[in-house]
C-alpha cells in the first residue's frame, strides 16, 4: 500500500470513529507514527493527496450550493407547476429525474446535477412557462 492509500485509510477510519473518542485518539496515535515513518517522497505524496481532497471538497460543497440555488429559485413555483410535465416537455425526462437533480440525490455514487445546458433548458422552461400563464385571460 502507498502513502496515498495508507493516508486515506487512515483518514477514512478517522471519519468512520465518529462518536467514538478512544478509537479517534488510537487513529491519531497510528496516523502520527505513519507520519514519522514517512520518506521525504512520500511525504510530497501526502500533501498533493491533502490538496486534491481539499479541491474535492471545495468542488462538492460548490455542488451542494448549486443544487440549493436551483431548489431555492424553484420553491415559490414548483406547488403550481406540474414537475413531471416540465420534465417530459422540456427535457423528456421524468419527474424523478428532474427531482434527483433539484436535490443533489446520489445516483451512481456521485450527487446529481444539472449540467449548465440543462440549468439553459430550465431558465427557458420557467420563461415558456410564465408566458404562457400571462398570456392566459378567461372572460365570460
Amino acid at each position: 500500500m502507498n502513502a496515498r492509500e495508507k493516508f486515506l485509510e487512515l483518514k477514512k477510519a478517522w471519519v468512520n470513529a465518529k462518536g467514538n473518542p478512544a478509537l479517534r485518539a488510537e487513529i491519531d496515535n497510528e496516523t502520527d507514527a505513519f507520519f514519522d515513518s514517512l520518506t521525504d517522497e512520500q511525504k510530497k505524496e501526502v500533501v498533493q493527496t491533502t490538496s486534491d481532497e481539499f479541491k474535492r471538497m471545495h468542488n462538492e460543497i460548490s455542488d451542494m450550493n448549486k443544487t440549493l440555488n436551483v431548489r431555492d429559485a424553484l420553491a415559490d413555483v414548483l406547488p403550481f407547476i406540474s414537475v413531471s410535465h416540465l420534465s417530459k416537455q422540456y427535457f423528456g425526462k421524468s419527474a424523478s429525474w428532474f427531482y434527483q437533480r433539484m436535490n443533489g440525490n446520489i445516483v451512481h455514487g456521485k450527487p446529481a446535477k444539472f449540467l449548465p445546458e440543462e440549468v439553459e433548458k430550465l431558465n427557458y422552461a420557467i420563461k415558456d412557462i410564465s408566458t404562457k400563464l400571462g398570456a392566459v385571460c378567461i372572460s365570460i
